[in-house]
């Protein structure tokens, strides 16, 4: 029940501040920087490291990273920074 008001609060906050979804409701957000550089927003955890990919489970299912070289530069509770040559960023259920 406190998950369901919390997401009807989230909701109505969004709408009532006119916030973008990504903020209200912790869905990930993705900047893609160049061919090297991805920053992630709202993940729960890493699955998955390889030198050539990178699992994150997030709030609406899984984002997989597929390349070369990669690594975590940076990881914190809200934000991962990956880099390496980044080929391929895919979203699955």
């Amino acid at each position: 029940m406190k998950k369901k008001w919390n997401g009807h609060m989230r909701d109505w906050a969004s709408k009532w501040l006119d916030l973008p979804p990504d903020v209200a409701n912790e869905v990930p957000r993705i900047e893609w920087i160049g061919n090297d550089r991805l920053r992630v927003e709202n993940y729960k955890k890493i699955e998955e490291l390889t030198e050539k990919s990178i699992s994150l489970s997030t709030k609406l299912g899984f984002l997989d990273i597929q390349g070369s070289r990669i690594v975590v530069k940076v990881i914190d509770s809200e934000v991962v920074i990956v880099e390496g040559e980044i080929k391929d960023v895919r979203y699955r259920k």
